[in-house]
C-alpha cells in the first residue's frame, strides 16, 4: 500500500522522498527522514516480516527432511546386510520388501516437503 492510499489525497504537509536501503524504491514519508536511520519501502518491510514469521517454520521442515534423510541411509545399510548374505529367505524377503516399502513412502514425504520448503522461500 503506498503513501496516498494510506493517507489519502489530503494535505499532509511537506513529503519528503528517500529511497528504499534495500531495494533502492522511492519511499514517501510525512517526517523529514534522518540520516543514521535506514528507511525501508513497504515491499521490504513485508519480505523482512515474512521471512521472520517462516523462518521456524522452514527450519522444522529442514530438520524433517534430514531426519528421514537418515532414516533413508539406515535402511539402505539393512537392504546392502541382507542381500549381501548371498542366498535370502522368506524373511529376508518380507523385510526387503517392508524396507523399499519404507523407502518409497520416505521419498513421498520428502517430495512433499521439498515442496512446503519452495512455498515458503517464493513467500520471502
Amino acid at each position: 500500500m503506498g503513501f496516498f492510499e494510506r493517507f489519502g489525497k489530503k494535505e499532509v504537509g511537506k513529503i519528503y522522498i528517500t529511497k528504499c536501503i534495500d531495494c533502492g524504491a522511492d519511499v514517501h514519508l510525512t517526517f523529514k527522514p534522518s540520516p543514521d536511520k535506514s528507511i525501508r519501502c513497504d515491499m521490504c518491510e513485508e519480505k523482512d516480516r515474512n521471512r521472520e514469521h517462516f523462518a521456524p517454520v522452514e527450519s522444522k521442515l529442514i530438520a524433517e527432511e534430514f531426519a528421514i534423510d537418515q532414516d533413508d541411509a539406515k535402511a539402505a545399510q539393512q537392504i546392502h546386510s541382507l542381500l549381501a548374505k548371498g542366498k535370502t529367505t522368506k524373511q529376508d524377503e518380507a523385510a526387503l520388501n517392508d524396507l523399499v516399502k519404507r523407502l518409497v513412502q520416505d521419498e513421498k514425504r520428502r517430495k512433499k516437503i521439498l515442496r512446503e520448503i519452495v512455498k515458503l522461500q517464493k513467500r520471502k
